[in-house]
């Protein structure tokens, strides 16, 4: 259960951060409010559009390895926004990043479901779901002191680290528990 709920805590690090510094960070690059609105929505609609896809790659393909090329391509992606100053760039990476979220979510999904006990998948998806709020929050409540002190490169920078470290975790637990599963 580790495994999965790291995974998906993973992909949360990064929404935390937006929810507390988008407005300040677009604005600082001179971006309106109308396309700081655009960009969350840029970042929102993939999820509509792409997410039942997620879950036929991750069902096709294995949870596990979808949910782990989610979380590499979402490290590069949030680190750059780090050095990105003009608006409608990052405003179409937000796009980007929407869609590889819109399709690792719901292998992080499946993947909890899975390691679910037997009649446990609705506390386990609970769990999940709470960890990533936890995940969440915590990149919220670091993110403006972060950006404040460090700027960008130091905000975005710290939470791609965050997302590299829980997946580098994920990883490590899950080659442990196959070790120790093996003969």
């Amino acid at each position: 259960m580790q495994v999965a709920v790291l995974m998906a805590m993973a992909l949360f690090f990064p929404v935390g951060m937006y929810d507390a510094i988008l407005d300040r960070y677009m604005t600082d690059r001179g971006a309106s409010n109308v396309l700081i609105g655009i960009s969350f929505l840029l970042y929102g609609i993939p999820f509509a559009l792409l997410a039942t896809y997620g879950g036929r790659l991750a069902d096709r393909h294995g949870a596990f390895r979808v949910a782990t090329i989610a979380v590499v391509a979402v490290v590069p992606l949030t680190a750059v926004y780090g050095v990105l100053t003009v608006p409608i760039v990052i405003a179409l990476l937000f796009a980007v990043e929407g869609a590889v979220q819109a399709l690792g979510v719901p292998a992080t999904q499946s993947l909890v479901a899975s390691a679910a006990p037997h009649g446990r998948s609705s506390a386990a998806q609970g769990l999940a779901g709470a960890m990533n709020m936890l995940g969440a929050t915590l990149s919220a409540f670091a993110a403006p002191a972060v950006y404040g002190r460090w700027g960008a490169e130091g905000a975005f920078g710290g939470a791609a680290l965050l997302v590299g470290l829980a997946g580098l975790a994920a990883a490590s637990l899950r080659r442990s528990a196959a070790a120790v599963a093996t003969p």
